[in-house]
């Protein structure tokens, strides 16, 4: 399956509340109305929550500031999402999806790119779609390679020697699920980028799942645990650029599972 990732940041005049219920209460049934036509299979909002303990780590890291968001979708093929001759109905939905866009996303802010899922470590299974949010947590971790690095360096690394690791640690950590996704299809995410004179696409997104934030974040870890963060963190420098790479905490809605 092929994904696509849309990392949102909000219109100046919204809060991030304001947009979040926007989003979730209009933009999502809108999306899941033409989802028949658009070929989805999946379709998730992952809303970024507010803890001052993660905002103190970003600072003190030196992250980027968070996006207000995540939209998650997946389509059978690359060939499914981009079809070489879209229907009239498809394009109408397009249209419909795009305009409603403009309402409360900074297009200009807000990349998106296709990508492929390798799951890590599958504990619990995806959340499935429900009106209510998934009570557990999840780190969205969107990386980009260390300067001069190819793309396909950083995602060998990254899936050969750190994933290994990252699961090595999954029961110090509390980590119960974790998906890398690597970016791919530059030529299609050039296609999209380009009209808005968006962002560039990340080199992958890591997402992370723990059954509460006080898994996530405990207010005393033990000695064990912390030797594991410095250990990953330490990895991490040898592919990631830290300063280029927003990490942020969310909860997940899922509007499409099928």
């Amino acid at each position: 399956m092929v994904k696509l990732i849309y990392c949102l940041r909000r219109l100046p005049h919204l809060s991030r509340e304001e947009f979040q219920r926007y989003w979730r209460e209009h933009h999502g049934p809108l999306v899941v109305s033409v989802k028949d036509v658009n070929k989805i299979r999946r379709y998730v909002q992952s809303h970024t929550i507010w803890d001052e303990r993660q905002e103190a780590q970003r600072v003190a890291l030196g992250r980027p500031e968070p996006f207000d968001g995540v939209a998650e979708l997946w389509w059978d093929s690359a060939e499914e999402f981009t079809p070489q001759n879209r229907t009239p109905e498809r394009q109408q939905a397009g249209t419909l999806l795009q305009t409603d866009e403009m309402k409360f996303i900074d297009l200009p802010r807000s990349p998106l790119w296709l990508a492929e899922e390798y799951p890590v470590i599958t504990d619990i299974p995806n959340a499935g779609e429900s009106a209510k949010p998934d009570k557990r947590v999840k780190i969205v971790y969107c990386g980009r390679g260390l300067p001069g690095q190819d793309r396909s360096q950083m995602q060998s690394y990254w899936r050969n020697n750190h994933a290994p690791l990252v699961k090595s640690f999954a029961g110090v950590l509390s980590i119960r699920r974790y998906v890398q996704s690597h970016t791919k299809y530059d030529e299609i995410n050039e296609r999209m980028r380009a009209p808005q004179n968006r962002p560039p696409a990340f080199d992958g997104v890591a997402e992370l799942w723990w059954d509460s934030i006080e898994e996530r974040l405990p207010v005393n870890p033990d000695p064990e645990r912390i030797k594991a963060g410095q250990v990953l963190f330490e990895d991490e420098k040898k592919f990631v650029d830290h300063a280029q790479s927003p990490n942020f905490l969310t909860r997940e809605w899922v509007f499409i599972d099928r």
